[in-house]
């Protein structure tokens, strides 16, 4: 008989569940989170993590954050397993506030290697929807890759439901030898706003793309901010929101409109994408022309299989189909 080696898991001790500290938590959590997502961190997750080093060492912030209790949009909520000392599992929540609900996004939910398989997500999950319930949150949110098929079975067996499905779209990661489109002559791409004529039709595009229950997540907090009208300027010097905008017509046909707003905070920038489900190639390789001419990266989030040939020829390749999940909390 032959003996092969195997590797076997350290054996578990008693774990416990306890919120996350941010005066002492930070530093291990990112260390954690690196070890969890190695080989799958991108730009932007690095440098979110190089962040969370700084704010580790940030004892003023640090105090400003714990005096003001939970604030919307920030990432310092949630929980962490902890095992003799160490933090091997965390799960972190996104407080949301949009249209007067009280939302949570889940993300980070991590798992030291040599702790998989022990039902430490699932106990750190159940925890977050007993911080949700206590909180009188309306919904909890998540997105997982699609691929991630454990994952996707972990959350359908907590009771979370499919939304929908996007594809992350990033610039800079084409492969040398994949098809660009010759972008159309015949399209003129310019950096103002659509036409008030054409306005309803590139509305209606941006809010097929983009459902209005996720609003909270999108590029803008309202369409409006685009709108060529006196209330749309007034909405934009109210929010202090200035998007850079282009539209791209052939003749008197609207044929696409993509906003970006610059996010300095971040490696890439984001764009939200209005186009017919079936666009021309050359079209919208004209429309994003000038866009991908900038230094800067872009990343976009649009539902898969919509445009896809399109966006491909114009320049994107698809990092990742992520699908997004939901569980309502009844009152």
């Amino acid at each position: 008989m032959t003996l092969q080696s195997v590797e076997i898991a350290p054996p578990i001790s008693v774990g416990t569940i306890r919120p996350i500290d941010i005066t002492r938590d930070l530093a291990p959590l990112a260390d954690l989170l690196h070890e969890a997502f190695k080989g799958y961190i991108d730009a932007d997750g690095v440098r979110s993590l190089r962040q969370m080093r700084r704010m580790a060492r940030n004892r003023r912030a640090q105090r400003q954050i714990l005096a003001r209790g939970e604030m919307p949009g920030m990432p310092y909520y949630g929980y962490v397993y902890e095992v003799d000392g160490r933090l091997v599992g965390n799960v972190t929540l996104v407080p949301i506030r949009h249209k007067g609900q009280r939302l949570y996004l889940v993300v980070n939910v991590a798992v030291a290697p040599a702790y998989r398989r022990r039902g430490i997500a699932r106990a750190l999950m159940l925890r977050a929807e007993q911080h949700a319930r206590r909180r009188r949150a309306q919904a909890l949110w998540l997105q997982v890759d699609e691929n991630n098929e454990a994952a996707v079975r972990l959350y359908e067996g907590l009771g979370f439901e499919k939304h929908s499905v996007v594809t992350l779209w990033r610039s800079g990661e084409v492969p040398a030898d994949a098809p660009i489109a010759v972008p159309s002559p015949e399209v003129r791409v310019r950096k103002r706003l659509t036409p008030r004529p054409l306005w309803d039709l590139e509305r209606a595009w941006f809010t097929e793309a983009y459902p209005p229950e996720l609003g909270w997540h999108h590029l803008l907090p309202s369409w409006e901010l685009l709108a060529p009208t006196a209330l749309g300027l007034w909405q934009r010097l109210k929010s202090g929101v200035w998007a850079l905008h282009w539209r791209a017509l052939r003749g008197n046909e609207l044929v696409g409109a993509v906003a970006l707003l610059p996010r300095s905070y971040a490696v890439s920038d984001e764009v939200a994408l209005a186009l017919p489900a079936d666009p021309a190639p050359a079209e919208v390789a004209a429309l994003l022309q000038p866009i991908l001419r900038r230094k800067k990266p872009i990343r976009a989030e649009y539902p898969r299989g919509r445009a896809a040939k399109a966006l491909r020829s114009a320049g994107l390749w698809p990092a990742r189909y992520l699908r997004w999940m939901v569980k309502k909390i009844s009152a």
